[in-house]
């Protein structure tokens, strides 16, 4: 079967139906277009609606039946991965799978039953379980946006509990609101800058583990009632308690940014193979992390690779078990990706495994994820760094932001003439070392930067 939008999806498959003798009716909801088709295949959506209520009245009692025959282990749905290394294969998932994650790992994020989830992206990706599958079992109440054109105006309407974006969008959104600030009076944007002040104060408390006074609560509540909550409802957030980054990491700065303004933003882990696997939550302030490993879900790291066990596995690819055959190992199901365990049991992805450089003592590192974390940092422009097998450490060089450095510096009353001299400061290049400190917390002791020069000009 094949369920067809309109007449360019239907034409797209009677095109190649030679090629598809398996495909029995194809059925399609937008009769625009198509009323002179004569293709036996064809079948309208009022026509199988109109099959199932008469064969209901039929056999009264049948699709109860079904339901009650069907095993955890059955097939719930195929989705099809993103093809970043390879051809899309199409991931059989089972009902064990999809009732693991609404029952276990939605419990870390104490996310009420009933909240409003908005769902934008398509069901063939992992918009299946995640939405429209999870909903039903937890329960979420689920919306859907008219069309694309309408997302924005459509989250504003419905301003749900829970939003599930990729890095992309939470940084056009970020960007939207500065422009919105930017375009604002002089007076929204000073009572923006002084709220969004204490929405740092706040975060900061939280951060080192402190209780805000009192008088910081108070100053937090009218900035959030008069100004943030504002700010949040201009964007359809006024109610939200859970935001989510999908595909791959956020920075560290944007989810400080969203969770100053009450947006709480959280990095997240998943493989369609075995879905989601970990996440940070509304308290963890690790944002360089995935987070920790759900209830349920085993993690541990062998040969510098992720392994993941748990009860929510997929059965295999779509016409190529020997594919799926060769990702487990005694039960754990090999990610491909490179990363490590903290001292406090949160998840560090570092790159694909096979993306990874090696050291002369060993250790593995990704270039692009020291270089990224390096970039995280307000006064880092661009980095590029350095490694191989000929030194047991890495170096690193790094231009800095000369807007943020040179502001830093004046506030500190370092004086300066050029670009070139800036970069060379003592005081500069320790504040560039405290910066590659940060992300060596990040990387093993054996994979560090050891030595870094600031560049004397931009890249």
């Amino acid at each position: 079967m094949f369920v067809a939008e309109d007449q360019e999806q239907v034409d797209k498959i009677l095109s190649i139906k030679e090629e598809c003798p398996s495909v029995q009716k194809i059925i399609y909801w937008d009769e625009k277009g198509l009323w002179f088709y004569e293709d036996p295949l064809l079948m309208s959506f009022k026509e199988l609606e109109n099959i199932g209520r008469e064969d209901e009245e039929k056999y009264p009692g049948k699709v109860d039946s079904c339901i009650d025959k069907t095993g955890g282990n059955d097939t719930s749905v195929i989705i099809y991965t993103s093809g970043t290394t390879g051809l899309p294969k199409g991931i059989i998932i089972p009902y064990t799978y999809v009732l693991f994650y609404p029952r276990n790992g939605f419990k870390a994020y104490n996310l009420p039953p009933g909240a409003d989830y908005f769902s934008y992206a398509p069901p063939a990706w992992a918009e299946q379980l995640f939405g429209l599958s999870v909903g039903p079992d937890y329960p979420l109440v689920i919306s859907f946006a008219e069309e694309p054109e309408t997302l924005q105006n459509d989250i504003m309407e419905i301003a749900p509990s829970m939003l599930f974006y990729q890095p992309r969008l939470w940084e056009d959104l970020a960007r939207q609101i500065r422009i919105k600030v930017d375009d604002a009076s002089w007076w929204k944007r000073w009572s923006f800058s002084l709220a969004v002040h204490e929405g740092y104060r706040k975060l900061r408390a939280q951060e080192e583990g402190k209780r805000l006074p009192l008088l910081r609560k108070i100053t937090w509540w009218l900035a959030d009632k008069l100004v943030l909550g504002v700010t949040r409802g201009h964007f359809g957030m006024k109610r939200v308690h859970l935001c989510t980054v999908g595909g791959t990491s956020c920075a560290p700065s944007l989810i400080r940014f969203f969770r100053a303004i009450g947006v709480p933003l959280c990095n997240a882990y998943a493989a369609s193979e075995v879905g989601f696997l970990a996440s940070i939550t509304q308290q963890d302030t690790k944002y360089d992390t995935v987070g920790r490993p759900f209830l349920g879900v085993e993690i541990k790291i062998e040969e510098n690779e992720i392994l993941v066990r748990s009860p929510g596995v997929s059965r295999g690819y779509w016409m190529n078990p020997a594919g799926f055959a060769n990702k487990v190992k005694d039960g754990w199901y090999r990610t491909g990706d490179s990363g490590r365990i903290d001292e406090d049991g949160y998840l560090v992805v570092y790159d694909r495994v096979e993306e990874m450089i090696h050291l002369s003592g060993g250790a593995a590192f990704s270039p692009q994820f020291v270089e990224t974390r390096l970039r995280f940092s307000l006064f880092i422009k661009d980095a590029i760094v350095f490694g191989d097998e000929q030194k047991p450490y890495l170096t690193a060089i790094v231009s800095l932001d000369f807007g943020m450095v040179s502001k830093w510096s004046e506030e500190r009353n370092i004086p300066y003439t050029t670009f070139v001299e800036l970069s060379q400061k003592s005081e500069v290049l320790s504040l560039l070392a405290e910066e590659v400190k940060t992300v060596n917390k990040l990387l093993t002791e054996d994979g560090r930067i050891r030595k870094f020069v600031s560049l004397h000009k931009e890249f």
